[in-house]
């Protein structure tokens, strides 16, 4: 079966409306009946301003991957209100990708 990943590229500790971006995003995909997202925490890494957000014991500033999969439809239903929620933020990184969904 065909689907689509949609990925999420952010830094860990930024709030959306009093909640963490993370649970705010996965809240979207809640409402919205996405069939399932996770919540990476990445070693480091770099975005457009090239400073390295690495994850350590006082940084705050690691690196956050989040992957949704569902189908085409669900993902552009949801993909409108992600982008509008990391552009107001100036924030963040979204990937799309086709992938073949195997079980």
């Amino acid at each position: 079966m065909k689907g689509y990943l949609l990925q999420i590229l952010i830094e860990h500790g930024i709030k959306y409306k009093g909640k963490s971006l993370c649970s705010s995003i996965e809240h979207v995909c809640m409402e919205n009946n996405i069939h399932g997202a996770t919540v990476f925490r990445a070693i480091e890494g770099y975005g457009k301003s090239h400073k390295i957000h690495h994850h350590g014991l006082f940084e705050k500033n690691e690196p956050i991957a989040i992957e949704i999969i569902d189908t085409k439809e669900n993902i552009e239903k949801i993909l409108p209100v992600l982008k509008n929620i990391l552009q107001e933020l100036n924030t963040g990184l979204i990937t799309l990708e086709e992938v073949e969904i195997v079980r």
